[in-house]
């Protein structure tokens, strides 16, 4: 047959086919030639087959098409088309190059392609393809099957790539085309679908939701869109590895949710950060919430979900600006450019634990409760992150030679030999590592350097050893000369004996120096034995001659006494965020994404959209403004500096200050950022108050403002200036009215106070002995079940309670004091009380210890039918390390402990009694529960404490503090100690010569001492005879000479009170004296005070007789000194 169309048609077999005869045959245009030409195939090595070659090359690049790059993809198709009719049809190219049947048939189908391709191109360039595109949605919508289909699938797929119409699809037809083309399309093209309509919407849509005043219909339909496009997005891409786009995808997704839902389902904006932050990547919906939307449905699905997954990434990234922001293990850091570096205190309310904040200052304090010393300490920390250092001077390092002193870090201890260290130069002018050597640190004989000192410790040494291949450091000398410039002539010191010789004996003091006595027929010391020392002389190299003063029986450890040492002289001085810093200084560090920094940004916002109270919004505020500083966002700078100022004026107004606004809040702002539309009508409100000639102004902002509270505002306004001259007892009432609409306070409630709330059992603020947790299973942040890390977390608060002051840790709580309730947690275990407590206590024994379970107290309560958990849990006598780390509670957060701040803690721990169960009360029915221990109470019932005066206003002062101890025995201290077994600490008088202490009893006798000799005595040492033994202690406080004592009591059920002047009582030398009898005779002590002369000098009944009960209150000369006494306790 074949022989046959041969003769017929007068054609010869094909062996080779040029090029130019190949364009002619095809009828190439010279575009196509062109083309062909760039592939550059070996024609004469390739031989005939060079044509399939070069369909293979245009296949390849066909598919390499940008997404819209039209003209393109219609050249190469119709030059694909020419050569495989060719092939197939004008020629017996196939047969004469030996290409078997299946060659054929995969052409003849590439050429069925190649034509739906050029059908496609056809219905855009005849503006068919919306048409199409909508009715092959709607066949596959309504019966899931195509006549014809490989052909249509086709066309609509190069329909999606090249239709630049696609884009005005309705979003319910784009989302529905989305999810269709999963089956047919790559997933990036796809992708790339979104993403084109993405960037049409959500440019508009961030702008609005930032600056922009209202969500109107029209904003809550773009931001629907745009939700729909993410969700499909990551419901496309859920099982891909995390990538930075799905990462800023998450978080846009549940912050757009956020914001659209009113910014009220906090759950969702904890998504949002932990998609930022901690690479949360949970899904919890599905096609159906994307197609059939619903905002309130979706946010519901959500809330309820208990699907997630959170993978922390261990790169560490960041971003250099006006500052540094870094990402690193789920925590955003944000340093300036200059050093040191200090870690800035709490940031109030805003990410807890997810972010931390450094400046260069020490003088930055973010736990103010007034704005005005809040918004200080944030000026200071804008202006240090508002300019760039200069470039610094490169100078290239040395490597020191003996004698040179240089900074140095240790690196870590030898590792089979812990009398050494391995160091690292850390100087401006030299370089080089060596090792650090016992002997180079202390002159007494030490088995260990271990809690002496420790990685990351930085100080000035001196090199001892110079050589190519070794350094090495002493800091003897240096240490000497800080020594000789601590401690002084005539100080005493415990000490103990190291070494005698018949001339010299050898001692290291309790601070960890070096001393030096003369042998004395008596005392006789031996090795070992301690003794109070004085000071006789000090030389500035720290060499200390002493005398031997009396033998003592309180031994201290030789190895805690040069690590004391050590603390002081490592350099205190230094960096601050060294602890932080030191564990990354070798890791690499990757570039932190625009898309995340922007997202970050927009992320911060939404805190500035709750109604909280002004402290935390001024927080939120000057927060972004940091942020957006750092990033040079200065659009955003302008917006939060404009809301901070709104704020603060707030601040004026409720001092009573004139409002002068004139400046900054013009109609020009407005029109910039909408949103401030309704702060300039606020405050020309305010504006208003008290000038009586404006009323009309005010009554024309009430008839026309669509802001439902300005116009409360301005009928409260109006009603002042129509009252304030007639009525002022009324006008008084209107301003905290005004006040609490502004959602204005200048200051936190204190924990102690009860709130009112009403809608259900309030348990009060997290703070220093007090943490709440929503559940054992299922995360707070996310909704998901994931018991290992809720146990973790929930444990790590035991451990920091147990490292820290004790508390109680309460699950069912939520953070703002409601109970929740564990009713899920029982359905998710299968399980009830006994079972819960089960959990809890196997985690203790298995992660911490048999000993701590034994004293932890776990009681369940049920409110409301919600029943909480509490745990109860002491302050421990030992450091505790929970997975390798020691957690310490500081004030409402728990912190990791490292270098010194560890050390100070295992110091401390090892003045602690063993520990004992706690005995706070558990719950807010319970007798006591918001009132928080202090000793400053003026109380009977708490054995531990001491009442001391309350109406003492005594500050901290430079001759530190006076503590009793509960073995009977008082302390000196320079600083407040932390000990647990004080019963009360007082800052001692600077006027040690008029001002004595008082010490009065429950049996009627006050001891009055003189304290005039406190001033020889040694610091950080326990005396003897504190207190009279025989009698309970009530009140202890110092007083000056011309101050009176208050006494309340009760006798046969007559109140009495007496008031007497401090200098009529007599005064002892010895703490220890039962004193004179003030009441010889009473059934009741109501109360025990010290009055200033100031408060005392109205009084009428000034009693000097030492043997009175005093005046009965039902005398008529009492009732008014008794007015003024209860309105000055109060």
């Amino acid at each position: 047959m074949k022989d046959i169309i041969n003769i017929m048609t007068n054609r010869k077999p094909t062996t080779f086919i040029s090029p130019e005869e190949f364009y002619s045959l095809i009828q190439a245009t010279p575009h196509q030639q062109q083309v062909i030409n760039k592939y550059d195939i070996s024609i004469e090595e390739k031989g005939v087959s060079w044509i399939l070659i070069l369909t293979n090359k245009i296949k390849e690049e066909l598919a390499h098409v940008k997404h819209g790059d039209i003209d393109n993809w219609r050249h190469l198709s119709d030059l694909l088309a020419k050569i495989l009719v060719f092939v197939l049809e004008d020629s017996d190219y196939l047969d004469s190059i030996g290409e078997s049947q299946e060659t054929r048939t995969n052409l003849e189908q590439q050429l069925r392609e190649v034509y739906w391709n050029l059908e496609a191109i056809t219905l855009i360039d005849t503006n068919q393809d919306i048409q199409y595109i909508t009715e092959i949605i709607r066949k596959l919508l309504t019966s899931g099957h195509l006549f014809d289909r490989d052909r249509k699938i086709s066309v609509l797929t190069t329909l999606v790539l090249f239709s630049s119409n696609i884009i005005n699809l309705s979003i319910d037809e784009y989302i529905k085309l989305v999810a269709l083309l999963d089956k047919y399309l790559q997933r990036d093209a796809i992708n790339n679908l979104i993403q084109e309509r993405l960037r049409k919407e959500r440019d508009y849509l961030d702008d609005t939701l930032r600056y922009s005043k209202i969500l109107d219909e029209k904003i809550m339909q773009k931001g629907a869109s745009v939700i729909r496009l993410l969700g499909a997005q990551l419901l496309l891409n859920k099982t891909e590895l995390i990538t930075t786009e799905q990462i800023t995808t998450h978080a846009a997704f549940y912050r757009y949710i956020y914001a659209l839902s009113g910014y009220k389902h906090d759950i969702i904006r904890n998504k949002a950060q932990d998609s930022l932050i901690h690479q949360y990547s949970g899904i919890e919906f599905t096609w159906k919430e994307i197609l059939d939307f619903d905002l309130a449905e979706l946010v519901k699905k959500i809330i309820s979900s208990v699907s997630a997954t959170e993978t922390l990434d261990s790169k560490k990234k960041n971003f250099q600006g006006h500052g540094e922001i870094i990402l690193h293990d789920g925590v955003l850091e944000i340093y300036p450019n200059f050093t040191p570096k200090y870690l800035v205190s709490d940031i109030g309310s805003f990410l807890k634990d997810d972010i931390i904040l450094f400046s260069s200052s020490r003088e930055v304090d973010l736990h103010a409760e007034d704005i005005e010393t809040l918004s200080t300490s944030w000026r200071t920390l804008i202006d240090e992150y508002s300019n760039r250092p200069k470039e610094k001077i490169i100078i290239k390092k040395e490597r020191p030679v003996v004698g040179n002193e240089v900074k140095i870090q240790i690196k870590t201890l030898g590792p089979n030999n812990p009398l050494f260290a391995f160091v690292r130069i850390v100087d401006e002018r030299f370089e080089g590592e060596g090792i650090l050597h016992v002997k180079g640190i202390t002159r007494v004989i030490l088995r260990t350097l271990e809690g002496i000192i420790n990685p990351g410790d930085i100080m000035t040494a001196e090199v001892v050893e110079s050589s190519p291949d070794r350094l090495s450091f002493s800091i003897i000398e240096q240490l000497d000369a800080s020594v000789g410039g601590r401690f002084h002539k005539d100080e005493l010191t415990n000490a103990k004996l190291l070494a005698k010789r018949d001339d010299l004996l050898t001692w290291v003091s309790e601070e960890g120096y070096s001393l030096y006595t003369s042998p004395t027929p008596k005392p006789d010391p031996q090795v070992g034995d301690c003794y109070i020392l004085k000071l006789t002389d000090v030389n500035f190299n720290g060499y200390i001659k002493a005398k031997i003063q009396e033998q003592v029986d309180h031994d201290f450890d030789i190895h805690d006494a040069v690590a004391d040492l050590l603390y002081h002289y490592i350099d205190i001085d230094g960096n601050e965020a060294n602890d932080y810093m030191m564990a990354e200084a070798n890791e690499p560090s990757f570039p932190l994404a625009p898309s995340i920094i922007q997202e970050l940004e927009l992320l911060l916002d939404t805190y500035t959209r709750q109604d909280s109270a002004t402290i935390d919004k001024i927080n939120d505020l000057y927060l972004c403004k940091l942020f957006n500083l750092i990033t040079g966002n200065k659009r955003a700078i302008k917006f939060y500096t404009i809301q901070i100022n709104y704020y603060l004026t707030l601040f004026q107004f409720a001092k009573g200050f004139k409002l002068d606004v004139e400046n900054w809040l013009t109609d020009e702002t407005v029109n910039s950022y909408p949103l401030l539309q309704n702060a300039k009508e606020t405050l020309s409100i305010l504006n208003l108050f008290n000038k009586n000639e404006h009323d009309q102004d005010l009554l024309s902002i009430i008839n026309s403002s669509v802001n439902p509270d300005n116009v409360k505002l301005a009928r409260l306004v109006l009603t002042n200036n129509l009252v304030n001259s007639l009525k002022p007892e009324i006008s008084a009432l209107v301003k905290p009215e005004i006040l609490s609409l502004l959602s204005f306070h200048e200051k936190k409630e204190k924990e102690t106070n009860e709130p009112k709330i009403s809608s259900s059992v309030y348990f009060g603020k997290e703070g220093d002995n007090r943490e709440f947790k929503t559940s054992i299973v299922f995360s707070n942040k996310t909704g998901s079940a994931n018991p290992e890390s809720q146990l973790e977390t929930i444990f790590r608060a035991v451990a920091g309670f147990l490292n820290g002051e004790g508390g109680t840790i309460y699950i069912g709580v939520a953070d703002d004091g409601i109970p929740v309730g564990l009713e899920d947690d029982f359905n998710y275990l299968h399980g009830d009380e006994d079972k819960y407590q089960l959990i809890l206590r196997q985690y203790a024994v298995e992660n911490l210890s048999k000993d701590i379970n034994g004293l932890l107290t776990i009681v369940f309560k049920k409110f409301k039918q919600k029943t909480i958990c509490a745990i109860s849990v002491p302050s421990y006598h030992q450091v505790v390390s929970f997975k390798g780390t020691v957690y310490q509670r500081q004030g409402n957060a728990t912190r990791p402990l490292r270098g010194k701040d560890l050390k100070l803690l295992k110091l401390r721990k090892q003045q602690h009694s063993l520990s004992v169960k706690a005995t706070y009360p558990l719950f807010p029915d319970s007798p006591g529960y918001f009132t928080l221990p202090d000793p400053q109470v003026n109380v009977r019932d708490k054995k531990n404490l001491i009442a001391t005066s309350r109406m003492q206003f005594s500050q901290p002062s430079a001759n530190g503090y006076y503590s009793i101890l509960e073995n009977g025995k008082y302390l000196l201290t320079r600083e407040k100690p932390t000990r647990e077994d004080t019963r009360i600490s007082l800052p001692i008088p600077d006027d040690l010569e008029n001002n004595t202490l008082l010490l009065f009893y429950d049996n009627g006798h006050l001891n009055r001492v003189t304290i005039s000799n406190l001033a020889s005595k040694k610091y950080d040492f326990e005396y003897q005879n504190a207190l009279y033994p025989d009698a309970n202690i009530l009140l202890i406080c110092f007083s000056t000479n011309s101050d009176f004592l208050y006494l309340n009591c009760e006798l046969k059920k007559e109140e009495y009170i007496k008031i007497m002047p401090i200098d009529k009582i007599k005064i002892n030398n010895d703490f220890s004296l039962k004193g004179i009898s003030l009441l010889p005779k009473f059934d009741n002590l109501i109360r025990i005070d010290i009055l200033k002369s100031e408060q005392a000098k109205h009084l009428r009944i000034i009693d000097n007789n030492k043997n009175s009960l005093g005046t009965p209150v039902t005398s008529l000369e009492v009732i008014q000194d008794r007015l003024y006494l209860n309105s000055l306790f109060k």
